[in-house]
């Protein structure tokens, strides 16, 4: 295929679902205690754990996880991925409102 062996597409970061954007109290109870990352538990205790990983995003663990991604041949997009509708509205959407 594309010279990946089985064993290294199986430790590939993937994605399961969305990406989606949800209101805190939509999270399956199921989930509420796995570790998170973010300041998401900081703002919504009642719903989400304490956090197990950073609260902000480190773009130098960002840098080397893209580096490791082309040393390991992983596709890596460098499209940006927006989760929510922009504040900016075309004049026709303001006038919609």
């Amino acid at each position: 295929m594309d010279g990946v062996t089985v064993a290294q597409r199986a430790k590939r970061p993937r994605r399961l679902a969305g990406p989606a954007v949800d209101l805190p109290g939509d999270v399956p109870p199921a989930l509420r205690g796995l570790p998170t990352a973010g300041r998401g538990p900081l703002l919504h205790p009642d719903v989400l754990t304490t956090p197990a990983g950073p609260l902000d995003v480190d773009a130098a663990a960002l840098a080397r996880l893209g580096a490791t991604g082309i040393r390991q041949g992983w596709e890596m997009p460098v499209q940006p991925l927006y989760l929510r509708r922009p504040d900016a509205l075309t004049t026709a959407e303001r006038g919609a409102r």
